[in-house]
Formats: structure tokens, sequence, C-alpha cells
């Protein structure tokens, strides 16, 4: 079993900055070093940790000691356009990083399935089944694509950070603390019934950590192998 930690940050542009949109007019989120801001909503702060079986949320005083980092994306949500992404921390981002819309690497080998990307190669899902509820909660209806044509077509899997903040955005953010630690039991990723948490300028900084294989953790590459699909994907 994949164990990880990590946290999901609120972000919103500061409301002095000077709001950026592109050739359509449409709103996307700003590259400047101070003009996104951490708000107090949802789970910001707080460190949630994943076994493997179920998701917990730690005490900072009891974080498992030789966390190290394994990735960071911030994932914005433009009502015009879509998902905005960073691979990187928003609230002060690397010189010469920019922001990609979501996008999806097809796999006709493993099911039909599609990885989760910000370097964009599909613009929609490889293919979708009508009976799984994960396609329109996780994602609006401009990223499902086609249907698939035989029942072990579909499944999803690819960048842990962004799928773990696709996962926050697709909930109201009230309603977060409640429902995250639910989203994962018996080692299976779980599906909400609330209404959507599409906000437009709306944006979360995932960091997710490895952590010591002496204390019963996993390292990095086994959290990659976890994105790779190799064993479960997130969605079948």
């Amino acid at each position: 079993m994949t164990s990880f930690l990590f946290r999901i940050d609120e972000v919103r542009e500061d409301p002095e900055a000077n709001p950026n949109v592109d050739n359509n007019g449409h709103w996307i989120p700003s590259y400047e070093p101070g003009d996104n801001i951490v708000v107090n909503e949802g789970v910001s702060g707080i460190w949630w940790y994943c076994n493997g079986n179920q998701i917990y949320r730690v005490d900072y005083d009891n974080l498992p000691q030789g966390r190290i980092h394994y990735k960071t994306y911030s994932v914005f949500f433009s009502g015009g356009s879509g998902f905005k992404i960073l691979h990187g921390n928003a609230l002060n981002p690397r010189p010469g990083v920019a922001y990609h819309p979501l996008g999806f690497v097809h796999h006709a080998g493993d099911g039909y399935s599609s990885s989760l990307t910000n370097v964009l190669q599909g613009t929609t899902l490889r293919c979708h089944r009508a009976d799984q509820i994960w396609v329109s909660k996780l994602l609006p209806n401009t990223y499902h694509g086609p249907l698939a044509t035989t029942p072990d077509q579909g499944g999803l899997k690819g960048e842990l950070p962004i799928f773990l903040a696709l996962l926050a955005l697709s909930m109201p953010v009230a309603s977060l603390q409640t429902y995250l630690p639910h989203m994962f039991r018996n080692g299976m990723w779980q599906m909400h019934n609330l209404p959507h948490g599409w906000v437009d300028k709306r944006g979360v900084l995932v960091s997710v950590y490895s952590l010591p294989t002496r204390g019963g953790g996993t390292n990095a590459q086994a959290i990659a192998n976890l994105e790779e699909g190799h064993g479960r994907r997130y969605y079948a």
C-alpha cells in the first residue's frame, strides 16, 4: 500500500492585484509573486496522511519525521476556460514557469485509461463509461470525451497533486473538512454526492510528501508507481 502526506491550501487572487485575462477575455491566474494568497477556508493549513487504506488528519506536532517533498501543483478554475495548472507554488512562482490547461495522456494499452497532466496532449478523457459517476463530479462536460464501447474501458491515473486538486475543487469549500477524509476508504478512492465546487477564480495549492520506508512509509518511486496506475488506478 502506498502512503503519503499532503496538504491542500485554498488560494485566491489578492483583491489588490491587477486581474489578468486571455485573448478571449477569460480570467487567468497571475504569475506575480504575492498576487495569489492562501485564505483560511476549506482545509487550508491542515496536514493529511494517506496510509494506503484511509485518509486522516494529522496535527502538526505529530507529523511523521523525515518527510521529503515529492511534488507541488497549483490548480485554479476559470469559469470561462476551465482548469489552469502551474507546476509549482502559485504564491511565488519560479521564473519561466507557466500555467497550462488540464491535459490528458491517453493509454490504449491500459483499458483506454487517461493520465492527468499539465502538459497538454489530449484535451479530454480518452473515453468514459455512463456508469462512472466520478467523471461528471470531477470534471466539467468539456473534459469528458467519448463514451466507451466496452465495460472495461475508461479509467483515471496521473499526477497525484493534480488529482487531489480536482477532488478538492469538485466540492464546495465549506464541505472539504467533512468529506475529504471519506474520499479514500479501504484502499479505494470514493466519490461524493455534493454540488459542484467549481467557482470562478477558486484555486488550491497541493503539496505531496513521501515518508521514510523505515517508518512504514513509501518512497518517491512508490508514489510514481501509484501515479502510473501500477496495481490500481484512482478510478477504474
